[in-house]
């Protein structure tokens, strides 16, 4: 799971949510990681994966990273999008 910094809304719109539900697809697939089942929130997300490849840092890595150049560019401000590392 991971949240927006200071508890922002970073899922606050439908186009939001589908660009996360698409970043996590696209890294799902690329680092063969299985998405067993997601719960996406305004404010933060929670993941069940199954980490057969063993690049379970890397999948969240690529997930925040990706999600996060995607929230700057669409809603814009500075600084981190997301509360720190995955937990």
């Amino acid at each position: 799971m991971n949240r927006g910094h200071g508890g922002e809304k970073i899922f606050s719109g439908p186009d939001l949510k589908r660009a996360f539900l698409d970043i996590m697809a696209e890294a799902s697939r690329k680092l063969k990681i299985r998405v067993i089942a997601y719960c996406l929130l305004d404010n933060h997300y929670h993941l069940a994966v199954e980490n057969g490849s063993g690049r379970f840092s890397e999948f969240f890595k690529h997930l925040n990273g990706r999600c996060g150049k995607y929230y700057r560019k669409r809603i814009g401000g500075k600084g981190p999008v997301f509360q720190g590392k995955f937990k």
